[in-house]
């Protein structure tokens, strides 16, 4: 793409990406959302769909991410949210199993 065009022959697809171009990782948004807090048990969980899943660990020992039978990202959740630092964000990489 030059200046705002696309050079000839080469089209857009529906994802912006151009043809031909590699794709890393296609990343989907959610229309809606649904946030669990249980203050008791200090465990926050967000969803983007109700598709079955499984958790499965991430980087971070606080997060924990839930994948649908493709190994897509659907949710997550977060343990004692209580301790964490007021003046720091979480971090925690989200990613889809490659297959």
């Amino acid at each position: 793409m030059c200046c705002g065009k696309a050079r000839r022959g080469r089209r857009f697809h529906s994802d912006g990406v151009l043809d031909g171009q590699a794709k890393k990782r296609r990343t989907v948004t959610a229309d809606k959302v649904k946030v669990w807090f249980d203050a008791e048990g200090d465990f926050l969980e967000v969803r983007f769909t109700d598709h079955v899943g499984y958790m499965k660990e991430t980087d971070n020992e606080a997060v924990m991410e839930r994948l649908d039978e493709r190994g897509r990202v659907i949710g997550f959740s977060i343990m004692q949210v209580s301790r964490l630092a007021k003046q720091k964000p979480l971090v925690a990489n989200l990613l889809p199993t490659v297959s």
